[in-house]
């Protein structure tokens, strides 16, 4: 048994020394090969190298047509543009939804006044019940006038190609 360890081990040991020497092999032939490689010069490229057309050049379709340029001119730029009218619209619809909510709120004040006039006298015989209800009226036909407003404003922006325009 001990007969049969030792020879696995020598054996294991020459075969690990072989494939050593086989990479070490390997490694040194890559080294020379580098070495003894020339170094070539990198290809540049002028306009003597570039070939010429011939002074030809080919092109398809009318050659009539006048050519435009495509300069970037900041006045015609449809996404400055877009956003401009954007910014409009947003703008005149938030000033309108401003409105509408300030009405809203005058109208709660209104409703409130009226409800207090009318709990602690009767309704005959406070004179400010009258006014107050007339108040209100008034606000509920004017919010009334100001969302319809805000509804054909947002109808406007959205025919005029304002993209989100009302939030």
């Amino acid at each position: 048994m001990k007969l049969v360890l030792a020879t696995l081990l020598l054996g294991g040991l020459a075969f690990a020394q072989a494939a050593n020497d086989n990479s070490d092999s390997v490694v040194a032939a890559a080294k020379k090969a580098r070495e003894t490689k020339t170094a070539t010069a990198k290809k540049v490229y002028t306009d003597d190298d570039m070939p010429s057309s011939g002074g030809a050049v080919s092109t398809v379709g009318n050659p009539d047509a006048p050519t435009t340029t495509n300069t970037y001119n900041p006045s015609n730029d449809p996404v400055r543009d877009q956003k401009a009218l954007d910014a409009e619209w947003r703008q005149r619809i938030r000033q309108q939804k401003d409105r509408v909510s300030s009405l809203e709120q005058q109208l709660r004040v209104a409703d409130e006044n009226v409800s207090r006039s009318s709990h602690y006298y009767t309704v005959n015989t406070n004179p400010n019940y009258a006014h107050f209800k007339q108040q209100a009226d008034n606000l509920r036909e004017q919010l009334a006038n100001a969302k319809r407003d805000l509804t054909d404003l947002q109808d406007e922006a959205h025919k005029a190609g304002a993209n989100k325009a009302y939030d």
